[in-house]
């Protein structure tokens, strides 16, 4: 992350995007702006995820692969 972020940052990549499987969850870097991202949004088992490129919303247990139940 310490490499990749700063460069997609800086080419505009609109969404970075973090698959956390230790803690399942999911990190979104949002408004890139020189080398960084003004906006860092969470998103854990039981939540749906709202991109602003993709057309529908995501569930974080279907991208991460988990049983809800659990």
């Amino acid at each position: 992350m310490e490499v990749k972020l700063p460069l997609y940052a800086e080419a505009g990549i609109a969404e970075y995007w973090i698959a956390d499987l230790q803690n399942q969850k999911i990190i979104i870097h949002t408004d890139p702006e020189g080398e960084t991202y003004l906006n860092v949004d969470t998103y854990q088992k039981g939540e749906h995820i709202v991109s602003h490129i993709l057309p529908n919303s995501l569930a974080v247990v279907d991208l991460l692969g988990l049983d809800f139940r659990s």
